[in-house]
């Protein structure tokens, strides 16, 4: 039941409609201690209601996980499919993942993936699949060399491409700010449904890459909270000297010729966004304050527990009191025995 139950969670999360309400209702904490408590494949055998697997169709529609922002989404599709994998294979059926389209967006969980838990699932469903392990690529986009972008390429599936990505030397900087004219005429993908293949998985490489190297004031966290699909203008934006203090002089045209956001509503939803300013989305503060970034401006109750025991019952309570329009700050504690109660109280 508990598993079924974080399976829905995972489900919901994933839908674009309704991923904010569930992030802020917190119940995705109750995700990950369960997948990383149980291992796939002796959880296949504890059940017989599992025991001989999913349909295709059912795998089918649990890949999109594989591809969500979402970490907790992540980590349970990936133990659901090493899961998968061993019945699979008892069943002499490993065939099934490549019909379903289930091998590709393994092998890119297991090669780039920042959460260690959902690579790990990735990297045993794969080994009993019978694939090759890919190579781990830094997550760190902009500092990636050519060589590093010729292996990103062959993972996604564009390997015959990589000869003019080789001549024309492109690194990572030169590859998060690729344009289509620019893999037109420059790296002959002459074909545009195949462009267009090819900038979706670009634009799932720039949402997911880490940019601590350049990004100092955060700038990545603060289009996270407009949207997770905003995140993707992360290093066109810091590329052209912006950061955090300078986005209250962003105009229309700044965003569209010099960042590149040739998406009208996603330029307005930035400047509405930038307009609310300190209200919704706190600008000053955030990046001279880290420590109160998440603290919102007004709580009715502040739940504190012990990591190992309490999440399930924070979350829930949690879920509990936002439903009755209460404001909730959940505080994550670590404490020794006898030492709560005054640490607590210091939180507080």
């Amino acid at each position: 039941v508990r598993y079924y139950a974080c399976l829905s969670i995972c489900v919901l999360a994933a839908n674009k409609e309704v991923e904010r309400d569930v992030t802020d209702s917190d119940t995705l904490s109750l995700v990950e201690p369960f997948v990383t408590s149980h291992d796939p494949e002796e959880f296949a055998r504890s059940d017989w209601t599992h025991a001989q697997g999913r349909s295709d169709d059912w795998l089918e529609r649990l890949i999109p996980l594989l591809q969500s922002s979402q970490e907790e989404a992540q980590c349970l599709a990936t133990f659901h499919f090493a899961m998968e994998a061993g019945i699979k294979k008892d069943q002499d059926r490993i065939k099934v993942f490549y019909e379903i389209g289930a091998v590709r967006p393994l092998i890119r969980v297991a090669s780039s993936s920042c959460n260690p838990t959902a690579v790990r699932f990735a990297v045993q469903a794969l080994t009993i699949i019978g694939e090759e392990i890919p190579s781990k690529l830094s997550l760190s986009v902009p500092t990636w060399s050519t060589d590093d972008v010729l292996t990103w390429l062959k993972q996604i599936g564009f390997g015959g491409f990589r000869d003019a990505f080789k001549d024309s030397q492109v690194d990572g900087d030169l590859l998060l700010l690729l344009t289509d004219e620019q893999l037109r005429d420059d790296i002959s993908m002459s074909n545009s449904l195949i462009r267009k293949r090819f900038l979706r998985e670009l634009v799932e490489l720039k949402t997911n890459a880490d940019y601590s190297s350049c990004d100092s004031t955060k700038l990545r966290r603060w289009l996270r909270r407009v949207g997770p699909e905003y995140m993707q203008y992360t290093y066109h934006m810091v590329h052209c000297g912006i950061d955090r203090t300078t986005l209250e002089w962003l105009t229309e045209d700044h965003l569209l010729e010099d960042c590149g956001i040739v998406n009208g509503v996603h330029r307005m939803k930035i400047q509405n966004a930038i307009k609310a300013g300190s209200r919704l989305f706190p600008l000053s503060s955030e990046t001279s304050s880290p420590s109160k970034e998440n603290i919102a401006p007004k709580l009715d109750v502040f739940i504190s527990y012990r990591r190992a025991t309490g999440s399930q019952l924070a979350s829930l309570l949690k879920v509990h009191l936002q439903l009755r329009g209460f404001n909730v700050f959940i505080d994550v504690e670590k404490l020794e025995a006898g030492k709560f109660d005054n640490k607590l109280l210091e939180n507080v």
